[in-house]
């Protein structure tokens, strides 16, 4: 029995340690990119700043991580409820010999608990889908980081083909076309249309062809 318990603790906890890591590594990323997209500012003389999009995107990526934390947290206790109700019932002690034949509030109890457990099972993602978040906000960081050295257009080609590749398991000629297809459109928009100030790269030879 107690090795039963140990089997089947030992993954759920390493399970946890993983979704709290990826929860962490999100809040840091959202953080990263809102306080480089302040560096840029938030407006300029024609309109939109070049930290607009970036602030509203680490603050979105940091909303996300906190509600993934809540759920975490709620996931837990209910957790603890329920063993705390098994661990009562084992200790109730059974009157007689006699067994009652289940009632209707019996089995709908069994029913809404098998429904809760198969909730709980949809609402958390599995070890894929907690890497490829984890992915996504190590991308946005690296992407934060490099994107005063890189400039725009070489950052968004290389953050969305790392997204397609890794996470979408694109083909590497797609996931590049669309990448560097995109970000030539979204500077269009946002520089040309918008009037938004989007930061060049800071190495000479990328910034004399204009990026």
């Amino acid at each position: 029995m107690a090795s039963d318990v140990v089997e089947t603790s030992s993954p759920t906890r390493a399970r946890q340690y993983l979704e709290w890591s990826v929860v962490a590594i999100g809040a840091v990323a959202g953080i990263t990119v809102m306080v480089s997209g302040f560096g840029y500012g938030l407006t300029n003389v024609t309109g939109v700043g070049a930290g607009f999009f970036p602030v509203v995107a680490g603050a979105t990526i940091a909303l996300g991580a906190v509600l993934w934390a809540l759920q975490l947290l709620g996931a837990a206790a209910a957790q603890r409820r329920e063993g705390n109700r098994s661990e009562l019932d084992a200790r109730t002690p059974f009157e007689g010999s006699r067994v009652d034949p289940p009632t209707d509030t019996a089995i709908g109890v069994l029913v809404v608990d098998g429904i809760d457990e198969e909730d709980d099972d949809i609402a958390l993602p599995d070890r894929r889908g907690i890497l490829r978040v984890a992915i996504v906000a190590g991308s946005l960081v690296l992407a934060a980081i490099l994107l005063p050295v890189l400039g725009y257009l070489l950052t968004m080609t290389l953050l969305l083909f790392s997204v397609m590749t890794l996470v979408s398991a694109r083909r590497w000629w797609v996931a590049l076309l669309i990448a560097a297809g995109v970000a030539v459109i979204s500077r269009f928009v946002f520089a040309d249309l918008l009037g938004t100030a989007l930061p060049h790269s800071s190495i000479t030879v990328l910034r004399m062809i204009g990026l």
